[in-house]
């Protein structure tokens, strides 16, 4: 129902949740998105955040997401190793064009050991529109340049794998204050 892409699934992942929550809830003052079995949890209680929480936490910060992943690698060898290098690339190429000072950044930060992952963050509107405004540019402008042709469903999920990383690219170009959550998950 609504504005949605659900039939884009297959390659986007949770994001086709994000993607709804964002071109649907005109009311709510946060907007966010955890996903299938995980969600944040609380640092006091290891619990799901409570609405209280959520409103207490973002006095303070701009975005709550996952912890921040140190690799043991650079972002970029990781990614190489598991999906194509093209994807990588054309991405940087999109930003180059759409957004050249957030090319800059991804630039640098491909080379680090660090992202995000999972998709999940929760966000005042204001940040949560924007940051969905900026992803879904991004995202529908690579999706016109790349055929996406992995035989398993997970490797299929590429745009779910490439916004984790777009993320913490996003966060660290526009110095938003985040708050790092722990990842619970049900069995």
């Amino acid at each position: 129902t609504g504005d949605n892409i659900s039939d884009r699934n297959d390659n986007f992942s949770e994001l086709t949740g994000h993607y709804f929550v964002w071109k649907n809830d005109r009311t709510s003052e946060i907007l966010g998105t955890c996903h299938y079995r995980r969600y944040l949890i609380s640092d006091k209680t290891k619990t799901l955040l409570t609405a209280g929480e959520i409103r207490t936490l973002l006095k303070r910060y701009d975005i709550l997401t996952t912890k921040n992943l140190l690799l043991n690698f650079p972002y970029e060898y990781g990614f190489r190793e598991h999906h194509k290098p093209l994807y990588l690339k054309e991405t940087g190429n999109v930003l180059k064009e759409l957004y050249p000072k957030d090319y800059e950044v991804f630039s640098r930060l491909i080379k680090e050991p660090h992202t995000y992952f999972g998709n999940m963050l929760i966000a005042g509107r204001p940040v949560f529109e924007a940051y969905s405004e900026w992803l879904f540019h991004i995202l529908f402008t690579l999706d016109k340049r790349i055929t996406v042709e992995e035989p398993d469903s997970y490797h299929r999920r590429i745009y779910g794998f490439i916004s984790e990383f777009l993320l913490y690219v996003y966060v660290v170009s526009r110095g938003l204050r985040v708050k790092e959550l722990k990842v619970g998950m049900t069995s």
